[in-house]
């Protein structure tokens, strides 16, 4: 057989096995009617998931470890701001600073050991915000992926109730985005990257696992981030949601106000309420948000804060602005 027509057959094999796998269970055109929709389910879920998500405020635990030795443990509360991007504050108490060794040899030390910690605090730093573009998926990203067709669908992801959204070259060339999706929900079950920094040889991995709030909406229970180059491990755990009674103000308020600055504007809602319960929900609000705020409350719950505020704006750039609500 001439090399000519071994090149035929093999290519008469390979559209012969695309067409054979095309008709396979399970196989669905990423361009189709019922990739579209699934898509489209899961984008809607997505948004509306992350407008709820957006009313409520958590705890986040970072554990760093290397080459299976934890490093660093860091906590966090957590609430998404108005760029739709997490907002964190330390709950962690200050670091002290570490006692200097003496001699020449114990300063040597020191500093090798600083910079070796500083390298690996910089390549831990770089795999976050790479992830940060991955978690969570980006429904736009999703759906360009779909019109390029670098999505596969699984009609099962090995548990009755879920398919699996398999994505390729989702944010670089080479990488992968899994998606295991509830069917009744649509909402995200897990999520699994793999993805690389500047150089496909070194490889970021990360796992997901989703949960949902009691009669809210979806989160990020758990995530395992692994840099496998430097053997480095980043986990986090996210717990004790709890919902704000909140609501952002529009940017025309903010606009409205010249002497506003770089204040991040919040309505405190009141309907149906006592002035007496208002007041106690705008305390609690300034206890989770303690700085830069601007407040609406009613009349008479103005009335009830004016004798504590001296003692809630010391330090603070709070400014109330009286709404009719519960007068």
């Amino acid at each position: 057989m001439t090399t000519k027509s071994s090149q035929g057959l093999n290519i008469s094999l390979i559209l012969c096995f695309l067409a054979v796998g095309s008709a396979l269970p399970g196989f669905v055109n990423a361009q189709g009617p019922e990739m579209q929709q699934k898509v489209a389910d899961l984008k809607e879920a997505m948004a509306k998931n992350k407008q709820a998500l957006a009313q409520y405020t958590w705890n986040e635990q970072v554990t760093i470890s290397l080459k299976g030795e934890q490093k660093k443990q860091e906590h966090f509360q957590v609430r998404l701001g108005p760029d739709g991007k997490p907002q964190k504050t330390s709950l962690d108490p200050p670091a002290q600073p570490a006692a200097q060794s003496g001699g020449r040899g114990g300063r040597l030390k020191e500093h090798v050991v600083a910079k070796k910690k500083e390298e690996y605090e910089d390549y831990a730093d770089q795999i976050k915000a790479l992830i940060q573009q991955y978690v969570p998926p980006d429904k736009d990203a999703i759906e360009q992926a779909r019109q390029k067709g670098n999505i596969a669908l699984s009609p099962e992801a090995g548990t009755p109730g879920q398919y699996k959204l398999v994505i390729s070259n989702y944010l670089k060339q080479g990488d992968s985005v899994t998606l295991v999706v509830d069917k009744a929900q649509k909402n995200l079950v897990s999520l699994s990257t793999a993805s690389y920094l500047d150089d496909p040889k070194d490889a970021v991995n990360v796992t997901v696992q989703f949960s949902a709030i009691p009669d809210g909406p979806n989160h990020v229970s758990s995530e395992t981030i692994d840099g496998v180059s430097k053997k480095l491990t980043i986990a986090i755990q996210n717990s004790d949601y709890q919902k704000i009674q909140g609501a952002s103000i529009p940017s025309e308020m903010q606009r409205g106000n010249p002497s506003a600055g770089r204040m991040r504007a919040h309505a405190m809602t009141a309907f149906d309420v006592t002035p007496v319960q208002h007041t106690a929900r705008i305390l609690s609000h300034l206890f989770v948000h303690p700085s830069d705020y601007c407040l609406a409350v009613c009349s008479q719950a103005s009335l009830f804060l004016q004798p504590y505020m001296t003692t809630i704006t010391a330090g603070h750039h709070v400014r109330l602005v009286r709404i009719a609500c519960c007068d």
